[in-house]
């Protein structure tokens, strides 16, 4: 302690603390020989170092990932059908005739031809860093901002391989019970637009008359008798509306019908993989005045809407999976529960369900 620690703190005291000090110990002939040199590119340099090594690591993940993308057996199933579509292109002289199909050809060429230049680009920019982190080269800082441009696209591509083989994923039916909708109706228009997605919608009517009117339905039983049956029709009445309209809300075909709910049709790529997972119970507190439930129903095809939505006990059937408070959100399925501080619902929760969106496509792709 006395010999080494005592004299290195009495020479670094010497020194201020936000100095860059490049400090070389010695022992020559028993002696304890200290050398300190203000240094003030050294840690610039190291940090500069190490900024190369970190973005030649991260090209060669990029580069693993395409590749691993383009070995799985998503992009296969790719690749078999362009390969089939090539094939009925060749022996069928009507092919081009055929509209869907050409395009489908097309669609499926162009989107073959972008993963290979991504993969191409990647491999250039990984060796040039790989180089330049070695020294081999010069440094070239703007391949930092290059990769990141990359990853983007390859997002999209992505996104876009999906869509052309599972064009399903394109539509989503999302339906929204309850009544007080202007507020919840509004978040997830937001969505829509800030996504780009198209929309249709259509409001859900209760009529009494309606709903309770007895209907005879017919039948085959197990011996392949017809057998007849009446019962309560127990459905609800869809208008086509404009929720961009202040009216929507009232513009109800008969008088003393109530309304329940909208459903949306949404069009756009993978809207369906962007809210598959936001299905069930929502409480929506807003003040000691507005406090209500909604049942939002997420479906791929056609959703059927379910009995006694307009009874409160549907609501309470199952306890709410997101509970939204002024500045507050807590969200079973999504394990959130935090204060947004002076971020809007829509932009929170859009950022929660796109890392979902682009975990459920890998998901999928690999």
């Amino acid at each position: 302690r006395e010999q080494l620690v005592i004299p290195l703190a009495k020479a670094l005291n010497s020194y201020d603390t936000t100095d860059q000090l490049s400090v070389q110990v010695d022992l020559s002939e028993k002696q304890l020989q200290i050398k300190i040199e203000d240094d003030p590119l050294a840690l610039d340099l190291m940090l500069e170092e190490l900024e190369k090594m970190t973005q030649a690591n991260h090209a060669s993940n990029l580069r693993r990932n395409i590749t691993a993308l383009q070995d799985g057996h998503f992009y296969n199933q790719f690749l078999s059908e362009l390969d089939h579509l090539s094939m009925e292109k060749k022996h069928n002289k009507k092919f081009w005739g055929n509209l869907a199909r050409a395009n489908q050809y097309s669609d499926f060429l162009q989107i073959k031809e972008q993963f290979e230049e991504l993969r191409k680009e990647i491999e250039e920019i990984e060796l040039s860093l790989g180089l330049g982190s070695i020294g081999v080269v010069a440094s070239q800082p703007q391949l930092y901002e290059k990769m990141e441009q990359w990853s983007e696209h390859l997002k999209a591509i992505k996104l876009r391989l999906i869509s052309g083989v599972l064009p399903e994923n394109s539509i989503c039916f999302l339906a929204i019970f309850g009544t007080h909708l202007e507020q919840i109706v509004r978040f997830y228009m937001d969505l829509f637009q800030e996504k780009g997605f198209r929309y249709a919608a259509q409001s859900i009517w209760f009529r009494e008359a309606f709903y309770n009117e007895q209907i005879e339905y017919s039948s085959y039983d197990e011996q392949g008798n017809l057998t007849s049956t009446i019962e309560p029709r127990k459905e609800y009445i869809k208008l086509e509306c404009n929720p961009d309209e202040p009216n929507w809300q009232t513009s109800s075909e008969k008088p003393g019908d109530k309304l329940y709910g909208i459903e949306f049709t949404l069009f756009g790529s993978g809207v369906h993989l962007f809210f598959e997972d936001e299905g069930g119970t929502q409480r929506w507190k807003l003040s000691d005045q507005f406090d209500h439930l909604y049942v939002v129903q997420v479906e791929k095809h056609d959703l059927f809407i379910p009995e006694g939505i307009h009874r409160k006990e549907f609501y309470n059937a199952q306890p709410p999976r997101r509970i939204y408070e002024p500045a507050l959100i807590r969200d079973v399925e999504f394990k959130i529960n935090r204060e947004l501080g002076r971020q809007s619902l829509s932009s929170f929760l859009r950022e929660i369900l796109q890392e979902r969106f682009e975990a459920n496509i890998d998901r999928m792709l690999y």
